[in-house]
This record gives C-alpha cells, structure tokens and sequence, in this order.
C-alpha cells in the first residue's frame, strides 16, 4: 500500500465531502476494509475513520474562514447532519462552528501581537481544565529544532494521541527559544507535537495548517516522570502520510493567555491575603 498512499490519499481528500466511507475507499484501490484499515494505520499513525474525519473539519475550516456559512460549511465539510458537524468541529477545535467563524479576526490579531513579543514567556501556557494538575517534582523539557530561514510562531503541546485531532493536555507557544517545559500533568502516556506557522499577513494561514511546519516523530513520553527528562523533534514539511491539522493554534493561545491572567489575580490575591494576616 505504501507506494499508493499519495493516490489514496488525494482520493480521499476528494470525495470527503460527498460523505465518502471507509470501505468505499478500501473497495476503491481493491483492498478488503479489515486489511486497508490495518496498512493504513501502519503508514500514517492513524486509522482512516480518524484520517477522514480530519479532511472533513479541514474543510469545514477552510469554508468557514472564506466566510461561507455554518450550513455552507457543514456541506463542504461532508455532514448531511447539522448536529453530528457541530458536535464533531467543536471536539477537534475547540470551539463550535459559529463561534469559530466570528473569532478569526480576533484570534489572528492575537496572534500577530504574540509574533512581535521580544521575549517569550515562561509563564504563559495553557491547561487542558479537563484534567487535573498532578504535583510533581521532575519536568519534561522539549527542544524543536527548527528550519534556519523559519520566523513565526510554533506551538507545541502533549497530546493523548499521535492525532493532533484535539486540545493538548498542556500546550504552549514561543516566537524565539523554542524550548518547552511541560509538568504536572497527570499520569498517563502523552505524545508532544508541535506545529510551525511562519509569519502572514493572512488570517487563513493560522487556522488552515496545510502548509503548516510540523515536528511529530512518534515520541511519547510517560507521566508521573521518575526524572527530569528531555527530548528533542524537529520542525518539518508536511509529509503525504501525515494526518491534517486542525486543532484551533490561536484559540490554545488565548485560552493560555486568560489562563495566565487568571494565575496572576490568585497571586496578587494571595500576597494581600498574606500581609493581611500578618
């Protein structure tokens, strides 16, 4: 199958709207569904229901930020159902399709004002509030390695799952050292990833990561850590094989970013409560 993955692959990308299935796919290069599935994921990392379902929310993303509307974007996506789609885009991004389409020019200005930050911040990072914080000593550092010509921004995080087809545990972004620490998460096995976005001055470019830099080798590491551990991924093209990304960068950002102003009134509020007492 390896040789044909590029074919497989654009077929899928172009009948994804019309509702395509897998075994349609499988039967369509002469493969039975068990065996197509199995080889699939073997070159991909992914099974082909995960594969497909990331071409449809791709392409709901992609209508969405062209201006079309949820019901336009819902059928290019390829869901006959309104719910399945909304229930479906807001798992993989974050936020439903609605709210998506009215927080582009928001979430982009969000970003460019990040891009022109001199220095990064350690102290801006984003939680995943569905999952507890677990204190522990030892930290995971991560080191990307990135292109020499390659200015923008890269967002890295830990995922549940080689598919960057849902919020990180943890995530964070940085403009110049592309160094990442990552801690307290709890226990559990956990994939990092990161995604490269080079600086554009159009919006589509930070919320349709075709063309996106990616860094995802396979790695996974295992939380509680008995050390402090570090890894190193490096920052690359898309290759054929690789699922789409459509988790919502810019909204991880500002979630990440409410989250720190957050972490700052509880410690303003913690110093007052502490002279007080005093």
């Amino acid at each position: 199958m390896e040789i044909y993955i590029q074919e497989i692959i654009s077929y899928m990308q172009a009948f994804a709207c019309e509702g395509l299935k897998v075994e349609q796919v499988a039967a369509h290069f002469g493969y039975s569904k068990f065996h197509f599935s199995r080889e699939f994921k073997k070159l991909t990392g992914v099974t082909p229901n995960e594969y497909l379902s990331s071409i449809k929310i791709e392409n709901g993303i992609d209508s969405l930020v062209r201006g079309e509307s949820v019901i336009n974007s819902q059928l290019d996506a390829g869901y006959s159902s309104a719910g399945t789609f909304t229930t479906t885009f807001t798992k993989n991004t974050g936020l439903s399709p609605k709210a998506y389409a009215t927080q582009v020019d928001q979430l982009y200005e969000l970003v460019k004002q990040q891009e022109i930050v001199d220095e990064d911040s350690d102290t801006l990072f984003y939680r995943n509030p569905n999952f507890p914080v677990a204190v522990t000593p030892y930290k995971l550092t991560i080191h990307i390695r990135i292109p020499g010509d390659f200015k923008g921004i890269v967002f890295s995080g830990l995922f549940l799952r080689p598919n960057p087809n849902h919020q990180p545990v943890m995530g964070r972004c940085r403009v110049k050292e592309f160094t990442y620490d990552f801690y307290h998460l709890p226990a559990g096995t956990y994939y990092p990833m990161a995604c490269g976005v080079r600086k554009s001055k159009n919006p589509f470019s930070y919320f349709q990561l075709s063309k996106a830099l990616r860094a995802c080798d396979g790695q996974k590491i295992t939380f509680p850590l008995q050390k402090n551990e570090e890894l190193t991924i490096q920052l690359r093209e898309k290759r054929v094989s690789d699922p789409p990304l459509i988790i919502n960068l810019p909204n991880i950002l500002a979630h990440g970013i409410k989250q720190q102003m957050a972490r700052n009134r509880r410690k303003i509020k913690k110093r007052v409560l502490q002279k007080t007492a005093k």
